[in-house]
């Protein structure tokens, strides 16, 4: 939710891989915007209340 407009957005999905070697789990790394930021690495679009 945008505090400044009340707006609600989502982004696209993403995927992140768990991946388990002998007794230890390596995880995918990421970096993602949870806000919008200019040249920023992910896109959303407004939402209604009720898809949120």
């Amino acid at each position: 939710m945008d505090l400044d407009t009340g707006t609600f957005a989502r982004s696209g999905p993403f995927e992140l891989e768990e991946v388990t070697e002998g007794n230890r789990t390596r995880y995918s790394r990421m970096s993602l915007s949870l806000q919008p930021a200019r040249h920023g690495n992910t896109q959303a679009q407004e939402i209604s209340e009720s898809e949120f």
